[in-house]
């Protein structure tokens, strides 16, 4: 990590004097403290909440026209104190703010596009967002991949994390080397063809059974092309970025490729989605880091790995239950209360299971009393985030549902 970080202020010195930087960014600073430059800026934000807006009604995604809408409120904004400032003139507290604002937030994004191109600057994030995704995805499934063939976790634990750890350091530097001679283009290239290719060896390891030889051999090449990945790539972000705007345009591009997929749940029927690197990696006796935050009396009754092709069923134990599409729940940081998933009011009770579940599934719902009855999630209505649900089961006076099982949908179609 300090190698990338030293690699990144390295690429601020390029062949260009001091005096030439300091008279560009006066410049830039110049030309956004007018007007018309908040106009534009309302006009961007506007246009760009409208887009979200659309996307999240065809696709039917709320937390993206929420996104659209706030987008909208900020043009707004934007417009509104423009008007305002021409009316009161420039020198003064608000106008002041307005410029700061318009320099920290709608620049940044007019910088990229200006410089590149509409065209060009939609191809680029496309690029940015999909370039690792199918890794991302892929290394979420890879220790569950190893247990089923048979590996037991001493052997993950130095195959893939030990031997890993070690391969991505040292190809990470002969990854920046090979950048340096090739270009950042070629390097790219030949990664995303890497990485790809890397994945026949799992299936073959898939094949063989558990061979620790071909387990190691895997891995390194495994992490050899990671590495290569992530150097060309930071190297590619880094020559995006606009240098009056290197902070800002650096973070939005890497996390455009970055999407949170963990989710905790609590039987106050909250749930919070964060992702997985907001936890850092400890020793086993460590005490971690919080999750999520409970209030007195409350207590974490799952933990689920994000799955967009799934919904997340939330029973109460007084047998009510509904299914909610996984992007109804907005990705936060860890260690807040999270969003309501299922209303515990007195009818429902508290929840007391959240699982994620596909059309097709079953699910077994147990009682305090022992009582067992299997249903199927098709059964359940898909209903939004903050209801009460519907009622799935009728317990018995004095029982109360306790848990709630998963059954796979390919081993209700084998029975």
């Amino acid at each position: 990590m300090a190698i990338i970080v030293l690699c990144n202020i390295g690429l601020t010195f390029i062949p260009e004097s001091n005096k030439e930087r300091f008279q560009h960014m006066q410049q830039v600073d110049s030309s956004n403290t007018n007007t018309q430059s908040l106009m534009n800026a309302g006009y961007l934000f506007a246009a760009m909440g409208a887009l979200c807006y659309l996307i999240g009604l065809f696709f039917e995604k709320i937390w993206f026209t929420n996104g659209g809408v706030t987008f909208i409120i900020i043009g707004g904004l934007f417009y509104i104190f423009s008007l305002y400032i021409k009316k009161v003139g420039e020198n003064n507290s608000i106008s002041q703010l307005f410029f700061y604002l318009n320099n920290v937030l709608a620049n940044p994004l007019s910088s990229f596009f200006k410089n590149n191109g509409v065209k060009i600057g939609i191809a680029i994030l496309t690029f940015v967002f999909l370039f690792k995704i199918g890794e991302a995805f892929l290394g979420r499934m890879s220790l569950v991949f190893y247990k089923e063939i048979g590996f037991s976790k001493g052997d993950i634990a130095i195959f893939s994390k030990a031997l890993g750890w070690i391969t991505t350091i040292v190809f990470t530097l002969i990854g920046g080397a090979i950048a340096m001679r090739s270009g950042i283009v070629k390097t790219l290239i030949i990664a995303g063809i890497a990485m790809a290719a890397t994945n026949i060896l799992f299936s073959v390891l898939a094949w063989a059974g558990p061979s620790k030889g071909l387990f190691a051999l895997a891995v390194i090449l495994d992490d050899l092309a990671a590495a290569f990945a992530t150097v060309a790539f930071v190297a590619f972000i880094s020559l995006l970025v606009d240098r009056s705007f290197t902070a800002t345009q650096y973070a939005l591009l890497a996390s455009v490729g970055t999407a949170g997929r963990t989710l905790l749940a609590s039987s106050s029927g909250k749930l919070i989605r964060f992702h997985e690197s907001k936890v850092r990696p400890m020793g086993r006796t460590a005490r971690g880091v919080r999750g999520m935050k409970l209030k007195k009396g409350e207590s974490l009754i799952s933990l689920m790995v994000a799955d967009n092709t799934k919904t997340v069923l939330c029973v109460s134990e007084n047998g009510y239950g509904k299914k909610t599409k996984l992007d109804d729940f907005p990705t936060h940081n860890r260690g807040g209360q999270g969003v309501i998933s299922i209303k515990t009011s007195e009818r429902n009770g508290l929840m007391v299971s959240a699982k994620l579940v596909e059309d097709g599934d079953g699910i077994m719902l147990i009682s305090d009393k022992g009582t067992m009855i299997r249903t199927n999630v098709n059964q359940v209505p898909t209903l939004s985030r903050n209801t009460q649900g519907v009622k799935i089961i009728s317990p018995k006076d004095g029982e109360k549902l306790i848990e709630c099982v998963n059954i796979p949908k390919e081993e209700t179609e084998e029975e």
